[in-house]
């Protein structure tokens, strides 16, 4: 197996290690995210949502503060959102790693920001001037799945919504997170608990699978939801995507490695915020 590049961007999810580089996309590649959280429309923990990423990024996987911008509540004005952006797109060259991440109040084609919206087509275009060929978004708000046509302006990369462009999704007070937060990224990744097959590694499919069941059949009365996943590669052959679990220095956070099987051309991974290798068969 060929040493790996390990790049947190998530995401979902940046951390750079010094491994040797699969793919020459990723040689000397930096790691940018953009982190937004807005309280309103009955959901409390939005901002949370946002904090507890940009943790992630910072203390699990190293992800220079300097490299973030994080905007919550009264700080995610439209014009502060569109200057991060902006700012993003900046600094982010093809070979860098993006993540993008939104939980606020939704409605069809518009996240809602502290005095206005954003709109898809305003989201859309921005990210097609981006050069990066791994980038992430993952907007949790309602109707999000109204923002899956926004992948058709990357290069490359993956969005998930935290429902479909039709329902509403909710946060949980117990939970102090939204439940797609709660299933996907605490669950789901970081404590490993989406390891279906047992064999102790989570693949993004298995991550975003739990979240979907756990969605879809809440415990309780809990009302239901339905995540949504939607991606573009350059590449033409075929790419798994693994996540190994490891314990980090503490032996208490779950560590996570993002491996890609038979990967080409210039995507070696898609899932920002993990480490990614070429596996031999």
């Amino acid at each position: 197996m060929e040493a790996a590049k390990s790049i947190l961007t998530l995401g979902l999810f940046t951390l750079i290690l010094s491994y040797a580089s699969i793919s020459s996309v990723h040689a000397d590649g930096k790691s940018w995210a953009v982190i937004v959280g807005v309280e309103g429309g009955g959901a409390t923990h939005p901002d949370d949502d946002a904090q507890d990423f940009a943790d992630v990024l910072m203390t699990i996987y190293g992800y220079p503060s300097d490299n973030i911008i994080l905007l919550t509540n009264s700080e995610a004005t439209k014009s502060a959102v569109i200057n991060a952006l902006e700012w993003l797109r900046d600094q982010e060259r093809s070979q860098d790693e993006v993540s993008i991440f939104f939980s606020t109040h939704g409605s069809v084609d518009k996240l809602h920001l502290y005095d206005d919206f954003l709109l898809d087509m305003e989201l859309s275009n921005i990210l097609s001037e981006f050069e990066s060929q791994d980038i992430l978004i993952v907007i949790d708000a309602c109707y999000s799945g109204s923002f899956l046509d926004v992948a058709e302006s990357i290069n490359a990369g993956i969005i998930i919504t935290a429902s479909t462009a039709d329902e509403v999704t909710y946060d949980i007070g117990f939970f102090g997170n939204t439940i797609f937060a709660e299933y996907f990224i605490d669950r789901g990744l970081s404590q490993g608990l989406a390891d279906d097959n047992g064999d102790g590694a989570v693949s993004i499919e298995e991550a975003f699978n739990y979240a979907y069941e756990n969605c879809a059949d809440p415990p309780g009365t809990l009302m239901a939801t339905h995540p949504q996943l939607n991606h573009v590669y350059e590449s033409t052959e075929s790419i798994e995507l693994y996540v190994d679990k490891q314990t980090n220095e503490y032996g208490e956070v779950p560590f996570f490695s993002l491996i890609t099987v038979g990967a080409v051309g210039t995507v070696g991974a898609v899932f920002s915020g993990v480490a990614y290798k070429k596996k031999d068969y």
